[in-house]
């Protein structure tokens, strides 16, 4: 072989490895930007992990469709947490070794999700959390490698207590029915000094173990303690989640507790599949929810209803919505970065806008918490109802 040939050979050698160790092929093609989901796809809470996914698929295809970013296709990694930290932790782990180092993760237990921020620096890894709402992530404790584009406890519990305040402003007392969690505790704790500012004071707080199933025993205890005018005077504030939700609410009807309060409210994003479960002994619930479908009017939510609903067959619940937003995230970040390389994807989060199917969303550089508005909706066994929308920020 020749000097002239031996060169070009050289040369187009070494324009391969370049072209490989940018994620480019010989052949031309581009090598796909992964994002790892980590979240809970079996066990209990597998129907929230499973619809956080679902909406992150929606946001995948679209963007895929329209070509990608940075001329890359996106795709999506899913891992089971099974809700605990230790199979979490694995996947992190089992993601890491596949190079994938931006996670949405920690969707439905705050529990899990606090470890998992644990060990996002010695990963090298990034997460946008569809459903961590621990206020601490974003306050106090914050971790630079997460970020939130869902609510975190503040806000909802701002949003929720605020409009219950407005909305039943003769309301004096509150039961609550809580489950044993961190992101409860905390949630209710912030509710009662809310709820003191308009007149209503928290009387009777129920905790329910975190692995209940069964709430006779608790619904039981609200229904003992209910004050003679109470459907008059007294609201029910629930914090519980996933399938043990459809478990206590099918049993308060059945005591006929919930026609003892005057109101009833929540801030669970799952209380959808509570109303398609019950059907015409859904009671009146007030939720507070992260995303519903018809809150919000613009061209990405309408694609967003209409792909969901195609694909689906069914409109998107507000685990969809988190799931969506969150991949947004990252393809607003990744454009603004001009690269999918972690630490400078980071940096673009900080004090990054994009569009959300609520609209813009500003996630603060120093907090990273991004700036929710979120639903007030009636659901009842008619057809839901969105009452207003609010940023509670304002409030």
């Amino acid at each position: 072989m020749g000097r002239g040939r031996l060169w070009l050979a050289a040369v187009t050698a070494a324009a391969m490895v370049f072209s490989l160790a940018c994620g480019q092929s010989s052949t031309g093609a581009t090598a796909p930007i992964k994002i790892g989901m980590v979240d809970t796809f079996s066990g209990s809470l597998a129907g929230l992990g499973t619809d956080h996914l679902l909406g992150a698929r929606i946001a995948v295809s679209q963007v895929n469709a329209s070509g990608g970013v940075l001329g890359r296709q996106i795709q999506l990694v899913p891992q089971d947490d099974q809700a605990t930290s230790q199979v979490a932790l694995q996947a992190l782990r089992n993601l890491n070794d596949q190079g994938v180092h931006l996670l949405v993760a920690g969707g439905t237990s705050s529990a899990v999700c606090l470890d998992e921020t644990k060990l996002l620096a010695q990963l090298q890894e990034l997460q946008i959390s569809p459903g961590c709402a621990v206020n601490s992530l974003t306050e106090t404790n914050l971790t630079p490698n997460f970020f939130r584009t869902s609510e975190k406890v503040n806000q909802t519990v701002a949003a929720t207590a605020g409009g219950v305040c407005k909305t039943f402003p003769n309301l004096n007392r509150v039961d609550t029915l809580e489950l044993d969690v961190a992101s409860a505790g905390s949630g209710i704790d912030l509710a009662t000094t809310i709820f003191a500012k308009c007149g209503a004071k928290v009387t009777n707080r129920v905790k329910v173990p975190s692995t209940a199933t069964d709430f006779l025993p608790y619904l039981t205890n609200l229904n003992t303690h209910l004050a003679a005018d109470s459907a008059d005077n007294s609201g029910l504030y629930m914090w519980v989640f996933g399938a043990p939700e459809i478990n206590a609410v099918k049993q308060g009807v059945a005591l006929g507790l919930f026609k003892k309060y005057k109101a009833i409210f929540s801030n669970v994003n799952d209380i959808d599949v509570v109303a398609n479960a019950l059907g015409p002994s859904m009671p009146t619930v007030y939720a507070t929810l992260y995303y519903y479908p018809t809150a919000w009017t613009n061209a990405l939510n309408d694609q967003f209803v209409k792909d969901y609903q195609a694909t689906n067959g069914r409109p998107p619940n507000s685990a969809n919505g988190t799931g969506f937003n969150a991949v947004m995230a990252y393809v607003a970040a990744i454009k603004k970065a001009n690269t999918d390389d972690y630490t400078k994807v980071q940096k673009a989060l900080e004090g990054l806008t994009f569009d959300t199917l609520q609209g813009h969303m500003t996630i603060d550089a120093k907090t990273h918490q991004g700036d929710v508005t979120e639903a007030i909706v009636i659901f009842s066994a008619q057809a839901p109802k969105v009452s207003t929308t609010v940023n509670p920020g304002q409030l």
